[in-house]
């Protein structure tokens, strides 16, 4: 097997610098510019495809927006040259075995219905050998595949012709390389000449092999259909088009049907019929819709009469938003075609037709069709009229439930009642005609995984999750539970207590459950903005009940609750960074965060509550994780996507400084890094090939261990109890290895706590998996001191309670030695502190300047282990009054205060206990509390703002750290205040364009978001807003355009533009490849000058290029990004 694989791997390379790289977001724009003009709801159903596609490409193609060709097949070659390292057990699958992952195709082998196949999205091609009733994997030596389609030769079915990439507009983006032929059934595969060489060799769409003639093969692609005569080794263009259909005559093989269908309109879009086994091709339209409002075709001959064929057609996205156009009917073998869908019958697709659409007719009676996108419908008189025969939204468990999204509908070759379809829950199966439904996806191993969490307190539950499939729960049984619907993504259980955990679906809708999962609450009132696709959720390693999230829209920004996001409690202790894609919580430095976003890392540190950019020298690839240290608190590691070198990062310095250690890795994007729990220079990669490890902090590295599959690793954790690494995959569900022998270790109290004495703790450890007894033990003066015995002989189960004793000390350590084997011990990292009860306000503590409208710190030492405290602030010390800033803190060490008028000049703070009062501290000297300096410099009074044309409202503001909010009174200062922007960031600038009435006694007011009646500004004086045209001497003599202003710059310039007369106007900016990444104004401007605004935010550093077009000129200016 190895040997072969070799060959295929030398001989493929030939082709790899032949085409040139894929642009995913030229092929992706059309999408953006349809959504981005709608609604979510009802565009959702489109639009979840749309954005996982996006949300897997858009890291890969980082920053320059293209993929090599060939990319992901090179890496697999660098992969074949690795050392491998064999641990004492293999790789274990833990499922799930009970459901199925994103599938495209389904075929029976001709001469034994009982062997079937099943084609997965990331999981390889699967077999079965007992009627679908068990399934396993046959392409598990071939990198993360997705097999979009499948052909057995029915002259001899040991040949097989296997199209990888999915290629419905998703930017290439799993996995696929070509088109493979198998000769022995499967057992190993080759590559055809139709692979990444061809420009879009990587996305084949469908493949038909000649009945009679195995080395007669049509492969269909999103340039056109290519056939090849001599069993793949060449192939001829014969039709032109995005050819994503193609079905034969079956009884007549040399009458062939092709359709071609691309979702945002072509002239070429429809049936083409051959008659020569695919030679020649002839349009076949005739009773067809117009070509340039079609979107996609599907295609199904009716195998009892083949005159009789349907097409299920859906429009492009002007046209309907990829919905039915209808089900059209042809009575002379596809040559004329009737629709016969009515008007109203246009739903079986759900706006997302360009993504998934079925069509089948029954082999016994063809006026029974099916026909399927979202849900299957099914017709018994030719298409007239349809009954919906499956249900995804309120059927789950039922028997008229099949999983959303349907891609094929097949018949059982010998019995017409049984129908089945592949869809992105995998298989299913009606032995009715469609009455009911059957699940089919025993081992069908291919759930595609964003996220998991693993439980500390149970060394099995996990939580995964999952594209399409919600969040699914492993309890040590292949069989896994549904606990959450939608795209799952990141899951967290509570280090505390596993009835509790966090769990989310698409674009940051965050619930936690404290029963298990019986019931769950919505945790998103307070957050304002949405989040990523997979948006993080991160437990407080030091604080239980406080967790942080992100957002990347109406402010991007970081989120902090600390009750658990009860009661909308989120505080935003940002703004920061972007697209905010990844965030970690650092294990060893209570209050450190690390940011991820786009490429940049941010550090946070709740001592001084700022955001740094700690980026420093590494690349400008995808950040996919960053991952602090669990020992040292200024090691951290940084994982990123792209096809560029520099996968892996680790700094010495908490960022800032920062050291490439990805060696000998594959060039293939790295999704995730866990560092070894008994050795920190041990490390754990996974990525898009698979898992490596290496134990010299990434000089070398290694494929780690055997069995698991060439499959992309999303997550990976290590399991602190067992030490067993487990990995969640994009296309091969969850797995785990052991990966070193079990061993003690103190997890708390470790080192810095302080601990109250006559308080309760629980004292925890790792290694239950050793087994047997162990003794705890402390140490008041360490290094010097006396171990005295907590408990002696206890069972290793990991956790103990200990009611703390005196006396205190500053110098405390923890000791864990097992009962028989005093070789397994050891010590807590650093020193803890044991305290009589109390509490100390640390700050503010006296000569701080605090500004309002901001959130701040209040930091504090608590000594009590249990119970709850009141904040106070007294604004006049000591004349004033005590009001309450917050009652029953939890939190050990700090509390987030939202700033807010009125201020003074002589304020403390007060924190007592709850429970016993006379515990109690103040500020020991005064601080300030006032407003930030701002002012308003644009319009700040006596300006002229025209209605309709942009302006920019310009600030400064540079004590301030947060968001603002816009306001306008026109009849200031009587009037009311209209908002302008609920939010926008402290970058000193707003792009406002008024509309409303005229006014000559407007005036602008500033406030901060948190405090928004309270800490302001305004213009000075008043300005006018104007509904007039240009006065005559103020017309532009000329159409021209200014240089841009700042440039360099970062993140916006500006350009104005003088327009003399009437005219269309187009400015967009292109990178150095002249692919347009932005158009700012696309449209007829009156006579006058305008400001345009190019916000580089979004986008790498590097040079960019405006072009305006107007008045029969064009004009070009060079713009200068630096970040």
């Amino acid at each position: 097997m190895y040997a072969f694989l070799a060959l295929l791997l030398l001989a493929s390379s030939l082709f790899a610098q032949q085409r040139p790289p894929i642009n995913v977001f030229d092929q992706l724009e059309p999408f953006r510019q349809y959504y981005s003009s709608r609604d979510e709801w009802p565009r959702a159903h489109g639009y979840k495809p749309y954005m996982r596609y996006l949300y897997d490409v858009e890291q890969r193609a980082y920053p320059d927006s293209t993929i090599p060709a060939g990319a992901r097949w090179e890496a697999f070659q660098q992969m074949g040259r690795m050392p491998r390292v064999t641990l004492d057990e293999p790789w274990a699958a833990l499922g799930p075995f009970n459901h199925g992952g994103r599938t495209r195709v389904l075929r029976f082998h001709p001469n034994n219905p009982e062997i079937m196949f099943a084609g997965s999205v990331g999981g390889g091609l699967f077999r079965s050998d007992d009627g679908g009733d068990y399934w396993y994997p046959i392409t598990d030596m071939l990198p993360n595949l997705a097999v979009g389609c499948l052909d057995i030769a029915a002259s001899n079915p040991n040949i097989m012709y296997m199209g990888t990439g999915e290629g419905y507009f998703n930017g290439d983006a799993i996995g696929g390389v070509g088109l493979f032929k198998s000769i022995d059934g499967g057992v190993t595969w080759a590559l055809t000449s139709m692979n990444y060489n061809y420009s879009s060799g990587t996305c084949i769409l469908r493949v038909n092999v000649d009945p009679r003639d195995a080395n007669i093969v049509l492969a269909s692609t999103g340039e056109g259909l290519y056939r090849s005569t001599n069993g793949g080794d060449s192939f001829t263009l014969v039709r032109a088009g995005n050819i994503n259909e193609v079905k034969r005559d079956p009884q007549d093989p040399d009458v062939l049907l092709c359709a071609a269908g691309y979702p945002y309109g072509s002239g070429v879009n429809g049936v083409y019929r051959s008659t020569d086994n695919g030679a020649t091709w002839v349009n076949a339209n005739t009773g067809l819709p117009n070509p340039t409002i079609i979107g996609r075709i599907v295609l199904s001959f009716a195998p009892s009469n083949s005159l009789v064929v349907y097409a299920g057609i859906s429009g492009d996205f002007d046209f309907n938003g990829s919905e039915m156009i209808g089900v059209y009917r042809s009575a002379d073998n596809g040559q004329t075609w009737e629709r016969m869908s009515q008007d109203g019958e246009t739903s079986h697709y759900a706006s997302q037709g360009w993504y998934d659409m079925a069509l089948a007719v029954d082999p016994d009676d063809p006026l029974t069709v099916f026909n399927a996108g979202l849900d299957i419908y099914r017709t018994v008189n030719g298409g007239e009229s349809w009954s919906q025969r499956s249900w995804w939204w309120h059927a789950y468990g039922e028997p008229s439930f099949a999983h959303a999204d349907h891609h094929e509908l097949i018949f059982h070759p010998e019995n017409s009642d049984e129908l089945w379809d592949v869809s992105d829950g995998g298989i299913f199966v009606s032995y009715d005609n469609g009455q009911t439904w059957n699940e089919k996806n025993l081992g069908y191993n291919t759930f595609q995984f964003y996220a998991m969490g693993n439980a500390t307190l149970d060394t099995v539950f996990a939580l995964g999750g999952t594209q399409d499939n919600g969040t699914t729960r492993y309890s040590g049984s292949g069989d896994w539970e549904s606990e959450f619907g939608g795209d799952g993504g990141y899951c967290v259980i509570d280090y505390t207590n596993n009835n509790t955990f966090y769990v989310e679906y698409q674009n940051g809708n965050r619930y936690r459950t404290d029963d298990g999962g019986s019931n769950f609450a919505e945790i998103n009132p307070g957050i304002i903005g949405g989040g990523p696709w997979v948006t993080p959720i991160v437990q407080d390693p030091f604080a239980p009940n406080t967790i942080y999230t992100t957002t990347n829209s109406s402010g991007a920004s970081v989120w902090m609750s600390t009750n658990q996001g009860r009661n909308s409690s989120w505080v935003n202790i940002g703004p920061v960074g972007n697209s905010n894609q990844v965030l970690a919580a650092s294990p060893a430095v209570p209050g450190r965060l690390y940011l991820g976003s786009g490429s940049s890392v941010y550090r946070y540190d709740a001592a001084d509550g700022n955001w740094v950019n700690v980026s420093g020298n590494m690349n400008g690839s995808y950040i996919t994780h960053v991952i602090p240290d669990p020992f040292d608190p200024n090691t951290v590691y940084v994982t990123k996507s792209g096809f560029n070198g520099g996968q892996v990062w680790r700094s010495t310095t908490a960022g800032g400084q920062w050291t490439n250690i990805t060696g000998n890795l594959p060039n293939a994007p790295v999704q995730d890094l866990a560092v070894d729990l008994n050795n920190p220079t041990t490390l754990y990669v996974g990525g898009d090939l698979g898992v490596y490890y290496t134990t010299d902090a990434g000089q070398t590295w290694a494929i780690l261990g055997e069995g698991l599959p060439v499959v992309r690793v999303d997550d990976m954790d290590i399991q602190p109890q067992t030490g067993a690494l487990r990995v969640a995959t994009h296309g091969r569900g969850m797995w785990e290895i052991p990966t070193s022998a079990a061993t003690l270790a103190m997890l708390y109290p470790n080192g810095t706590e302080t601990l109250a004495t006559g308080g309760s703790v629980t004292i925890r450890w790792s290694g239950i998996a050793v087994g047997g007894d162990v003794t705890l033990a402390v140490n008041r003066g360490y290094p010097g001191g006396n171990w005295e015995t907590i408990a002696a002989n206890i069972d290793n189960d990991g956790a103990h309670p200990w009611i703390v004793t005196g006396p205190v000390t500053d110098h405390a350590r923890f000791r864990i030695v097992h009962t028989t084997d005093g070789s397994l011990s050891d010590t807590s990292n650093a020193d803890s502190r044991i305290a009589n009860p109390g509490v100390v306000v640390l700050s503010p503590n006296g000569g701080e300047t605090v500004f309002t409208g901001t959130n701040d710190m209040i930091w504090f030492e608590r000594t009590l282990t249990d119970g709850f405290l009141t904040i106070e602030i007294n604004r006049n010390f000591p004349n004033g009054q005590w009001e309450m800033l917050a009652d029953n803190v939890t939190h050990p060490q700090y509390y987030v205060w939202r700033v807010m008028q009125p201020g003074g000049e002589n304020c403390r703070i007060k924190i007592t206990s709850i429970e016993q009062e006379w515990l109690s501290d103040e500020s020991d000297g005064d601080f300030v509390m006032r407003a930030p300096m701002m002012t308003i410099q644009a319009p700040n009074g006596g300006e002229t703002v025209q209605l309709e044309q942009p302006y920019d409202i310009m600030w400064s503001a540079a004590e301030f750290v947060g968001t603002f909010r816009i306001l306008l009174n026109r009849s200031y200062p009587n009037g009311n205040w209209e908002l302008l922007a609920p939010t926008t960031e402290n970058d000193g600038s707003f792009v406002w364009t008024p509309r409303g009435a005229a006014t000559t006694t407007a005036r602008i007011r500033l406030a901060t978001a948190l405090d928004p009646l309270g800490t302001f500004v305004e213009s000075a004086q008043d300005f006018t807003i104007d509904d007039g045209t240009p006065a005559t001497e103020e017309i532009p003599r000329a159409f021209a355009v200014s240089e841009a202003y700042p440039n360099p710059f970062n993140p916006q310039t500006q350009i104005s533009i003088a327009v003399p007369v009437r005219t269309q106007v187009t400015a967009r900016v292109t990178n150095e490849l002249g692919q347009t990444v932005a158009t700012l104004f696309d449209g007829t401007r009156e006579a006058g000058q305008y400001t345009l605004t190019f916000d580089g935010a979004a986008f790498a550093s590097g040079i960019y290029y405006l072009r305006v077009d107007g008045a029969g000129t064009t004009i070009s200016r060079k713009l200068v990004l630096l970040k």
